[in-house]
């Protein structure tokens, strides 16, 4: 029987689904300015009743303390005192992301600790039907062990298993991992059972909930609830009826909590019966990816292009490089908005030819488009300099450079302007061996 419960109020981070993205990203901005009002608001509370605030995404916290009007000072110590939690993922990742991606959109939550003085123990990846495997292994390499779904149960499979379970990579590493009930709600439970609304509401709503929860076999006695809507802050409202029910029940009792306190209670009181599965999980909204091929294409070209780049880079250290981390740093985070899950407006189904739906689609492509631009001038401006550094380089002359760690065998193919074929002669010289081909 639920005895427990943990609700958790965060937003759910949609850029450029309930508005265009610049307005999205103000929003967010004031929405943590907000966090912060409510935590004074409520200092006077009961523990229990006081508010807390998740971070969904890091991004959220990189686009707040990027606001002239952020409070850092204040963030930090509600982090501390945790009423505050920072998640590990940059943003709601698909299977856009590559190994290397996800691990660089790691790379900023690891870089908060350090600077925040904070260690980050969970993560959350709302809204998508699935993802990469790895993400347990890598997930754990950076010591955290928390791992929240929220599958949208629109076009989309929701596992048959007991929740929470340990979700283990194919190389053994697992993260304790919770999804939302999905038959009839997903992030959004919280509004549906009145946590959000008056209290003679959720008076009413909460009761019937946990017993559809426990007539489903739901084994233990505490139960995680998410209060979050698409870039939409929940009020303030929330502590005055986890009060109120608090005074008048004595059970189930209800703590608003952060992320990881409903993991670190059930992997406490629970370890060694909670079952693991070592499975995939894959995304089954991929059609969105294929509904724009084309910027799909340039999106996973960069993935080879930035490798190339980086062994360029290691090979002319020694030499003047034309670009800084930053430019890198640039595309990298033009990538990963790209590639996150957000696939058109909410009108874009019902109002397909809207402004809404052109504009936003417009600002999303445009990511991926500066990245690939950017990508392929830092590319050729490094050809261009190794070029200079080649002894004898003179006439017509092609480089060809492998950038992997080992020799290959392939095709090169590339263009001869103004002339034909016909008219050359091609040598191929690895530096001591000429030969000539027809």
């Amino acid at each position: 029987m639920i005895h427990k419960i943990f609700l958790v109020p965060h937003t759910h981070v949609d850029l450029g689904y309930t508005d265009l993205q610049a307005n999205v990203y103000m929003k967010h901005s004031e929405m943590l300015q907000m966090v912060l009002d409510y935590c004074r608001q409520t200092d006077n509370y009961p523990q229990d009743a006081k508010f807390k605030w998740t971070c969904e995404t890091a991004w959220t916290v990189k686009n707040y303390l990027s606001d002239n009007k952020s409070d850092p000072e204040e963030f930090r110590r509600r982090v501390c005192e945790k009423r505050i939690e920072i998640t590990a993922m940059y943003l709601n990742i698909t299977e856009l992301y590559s190994t290397e991606e996800l691990i660089r959109s790691l790379s900023y939550a690891m870089q908060l600790e350090k600077t925040l003085g904070i260690k980050i123990v969970s993560a959350i990846n709302t809204d998508i039907p699935g993802m990469s495997w790895a993400l347990p292994q890598l997930l754990r390499n950076l010591k955290i062990k928390y791992l929240t779904m929220s599958v949208d149960p629109v076009r989309a499979f929701r596992p048959g298993v007991l929740y929470p379970f340990y979700w283990q990579s194919p190389n053994g590493d697992k993260v304790l991992t919770w999804n939302t009930e999905s038959k009839k709600y997903w992030y959004n439970e919280g509004y549906e059972i009145g946590f959000g609304k008056d209290y003679a509401f959720l008076e009413e709503k909460l009761p019937s909930f946990l017993e559809y929860i426990e007539s489903n076999g739901y084994p233990f006695d505490a139960y995680m609830i998410k209060i979050a809507r698409d870039n939409v802050f929940p009020p303030v409202s929330i502590c005055d009826n986890v009060r109120e029910w608090n005074r008048r029940h004595n059970t189930p009792k209800i703590e608003i909590a952060v992320n990881s306190t409903f993991f670190e209670y059930i992997e406490k009181k629970y370890r060694g019966k909670i079952p693991t599965y070592q499975c995939s999980w894959p995304d089954c909204w991929t059609d969105g990816n294929a509904s724009a091929a084309y910027e799909t294409s340039l999106s996973r070209n960069l993935n080879h292009s930035l490798k190339n780049i980086e062994a360029l880079s290691s090979i002319l250290a020694p030499c003047e490089i034309n670009y800084s981390n930053e430019e890198i740093n640039k595309i990298w985070e033009n990538k990963f908005i790209f590639d996150e899950h957000t696939w058109g407006a909410n009108c874009s189904v019902t109002s397909p030819f809207s402004f809404k739906t052109k504009a936003q689609w417009a600002q999303k492509s445009l990511y991926i488009y500066q990245a690939a631009d950017s990508a392929e001038k830092i590319l050729a401006d490094n050809l261009n300099l190794l070029k200079t550094k080649i002894q004898n380089f003179s006439g017509s002359k092609v480089i060809v450079f492998n950038p992997l760690s080992f020799k290959t065998s392939n095709i090169v193919t590339f263009n001869i302007h103004n002339t034909s074929a016909k008219d050359y002669n091609f040598v191929l010289s690895d530096g001591n061996v000429e030969r000539v081909l027809r």
